[in-house]
């Protein structure tokens, strides 16, 4: 079994347990601590991975050095806010719908949302199975917030 296949396994988890623990931070001391704390991680991190990458300079792969451009784009800033939109918002869904509605929930918005990256950025075509395969999910989705309501 190739153990590549067990990496996007343990990045759903990881998509589970960080809005969870940031559900219990954010119960014991609010919100903002929890936006604090994950911020700090996220820096001290960054800080030391950026002081890696510039120490080991040419050493690495091309895929880990950083490039000099002239030009930032606007859009650069959108995965951070996304990061950002995930910390604050994943555990204050998780707390209101449960753990396994919102990542039914994220799940199926990430298939969607993948199936439309492929297609429009990547130009990637997209089969019927793909698209039975996202409405699944959906479906899927919607179950696990009708079952909620219907006890």
């Amino acid at each position: 079994m190739n153990l590549k296949l067990l990496f996007p396994f343990f990045l759903g988890a990881l998509l589970v347990l960080q809005p969870g623990f940031n559900k219990h931070i954010m119960t014991e001391r609010g919100l903002g601590f929890a936006i604090v704390m994950n911020g700090f991680v996220l820096f001290v991190l960054t800080s030391s991975f950026l002081i890696l990458l510039l120490a080991l300079g040419d050493r690495l792969p091309e895929f880990f050095r950083i490039r000099h451009s002239s030009a930032i784009h606007w859009w650069y800033i959108i995965p951070g806010l996304c990061g950002f939109s995930l910390v604050v918002c994943v555990p204050l869904v998780l707390a209101s719908v449960g753990a396994v509605s919102t990542v039914v929930g994220m799940l199926s918005g990430q298939l969607l949302t993948s199936m439309l990256w492929d297609a429009w950025v990547e130009g990637r075509s997209t089969s019927l199975l793909r698209i039975l395969g996202v409405l699944l999910a959906l479906g899927g989705a919607f179950l696990t917030q009708w079952s909620r309501h219907q006890k």
